[in-house]
């Protein structure tokens, strides 16, 4: 009898002692959890975007260097920038080298460009973080920066009231609408007919081809973009459907400017008739690919607080941030530019086997539809002029989405193209010349 007690009372030992270890495990495991849970909480705050930091609410112990330090960037670039109501007199952007110091607690940053609307978001300082409040529909992100923060505020179509949206919409394609040309085909020449042979047909009688320009606004269109510009594309910064900021190495929010530079994306179409109005293709692509490739065309845009106004070249007088590399160009020479400097194959050439990189320039002329000239040039190391020096280049013809070797330079360094004839070479020698007045 006393042995089945002492069973009992060892049994009920074992069995305090795994419930005491339990019960340790449990809280050990639950203190991991938390430290976890806070960690990564930390990480997401520190590299997700769009307003989407949680905030930190712990102000003991050191700050994190740089938490209370802010820089802002918004475009367009006419806007203002305010914290807690009080409007900024100089937006403190990452190229004046002077971030915003914000004293503890929490602000309200607001940006504000009529007539885009407004765009707020809240900041907690000390900050490892900001708040899931960033509101207006635009692209507003918080990104971490070297020793501070980078508040940035970027508008797109999204963020009109319909009534401007339908406004610049209709004034950017009026700008496209304006480029649209008709000219002539002469016997022999080629263009792109999808239902031709490799899409290039050879007209054998003179032709009537008119070349159109159409701005897509759609963010969910199926139809393939392309940019020359390295690490641009239609979904850089946003959707570029709904316009969006180009890529540049300086703040886009410098004070006086007033023109607000964004990329747009078009498609360019030709239709072919013969002299009596016998059609014989119609919405040919400008290009031989079969995919209905669209492009990102660098506009500029002003507001004058009534209207919107458009064009395809670069503002003066503080208009503008456009930066020369960029080489704007008419959209009819937007394909030509794809094909030309957005391809390494035209990009270096070796005269004399040593590689050389290729400078390139763009031109059209009065009638847009004759074809753009893209003349490439070498660096050059004589006393001449940038005119003289790009007159003496190499020219590449795209007409009727083909691209040509319109002299015997730009043959020899690239042999794969095709020569253009006698009619194409006089036309791109007249084009040339227009480089002069440029």
């Amino acid at each position: 009898m006393k042995g089945t007690e002492d069973e009992q009372i060892q049994k009920g030992s074992e069995y305090s002692q795994h419930q005491r270890f339990f019960k340790l495990a449990l809280r050990v495991g639950i203190v991991v959890l938390v430290a976890l849970v806070i960690v990564a909480g930390f990480l997401a705050a520190r590299t997700l975007g769009f307003g989407a930091f949680a905030p930190s609410h712990t102000s003991t112990g050191t700050p994190i260097p740089g938490s209370n330090l802010f820089y802002i960037q918004a475009s367009p670039p006419w806007g203002r920038v305010s914290v807690d109501g009080q409007v900024l007199k100089q937006v403190p952007d990452s190229g004046t080298g002077k971030p915003l110091q914000l004293s503890q607690g929490t602000h309200l940053v607001e940006w504000s460009a009529p007539p885009f609307l407004m765009q707020r978001c809240t900041v907690i300082v000390p900050s490892q973080a900001v708040a899931d409040s960033c509101t207006g529909g635009g692209t507003n992100t918080v990104q971490p920066e070297p020793g501070a923060w980078t508040i940035t505020f970027s508008e797109s179509l999204d963020t009109l009231p319909n009534v401007q949206r339908s406004m610049l919409v209709q004034a950017t394609q009026s700008l496209l609408n304006s480029f649209q040309a008709t000219t002539i085909v002469q016997p022999g020449e080629r263009f792109v007919n999808l239902q031709a042979s490799q899409h290039i047909d050879m007209a054998s009688q003179p032709l009537e081809a008119t070349e159109s320009f159409q701005l897509d606004t759609n963010p969910n269109s199926s139809s393939l973009c392309a940019s020359f510009v390295l690490g641009m594309s239609c979904e850089a910064n946003s959707d570029c459907h709904l316009l969006c900021d180009p890529i540049y190495d300086v703040p886009i929010s410098q004070a006086g400017i007033k023109g607000w530079d964004v990329y747009v994306v078009m498609r360019t179409s030709w239709t072919y008739t013969t002299m009596n109005g016998q059609l014989i293709a119609r919405s040919q692509p400008d290009g031989s690919d079969s995919g209905g490739t669209e492009y990102l065309l660098l506009l500029f845009i002003t507001w004058d607080g009534a209207n919107w106004h458009v064009t395809s070249k670069p503002g003066t007088d503080g208009q503008s941030v456009y930066i020369a590399p960029l080489n704007p160009v008419d959209p009819p020479c937007v394909v030509a530019q794809y094909k030309t400097q957005g391809d390494r194959m035209f990009s270096v050439v070796n005269p004399g086997n040593t590689a050389q990189t290729v400078n390139w320039h763009f031109v059209t002329g009065s009638n847009p539809a004759q074809g753009c000239l893209a003349v490439a040039t070498l660096p050059s190391t004589n006393p001449v002029t940038p005119t003289s020096s790009r007159l003496a280049g190499a020219y590449c013809l795209y007409r009727f989405g083909v691209l040509l070797a319109a002299n015997n330079l730009a043959h020899r360094y690239w042999p794969q193209l095709p020569m253009a004839d006698a009619y194409e070479q006089d036309l791109a020698s007249h084009l040339a010349t227009l480089i002069a007045s440029q």
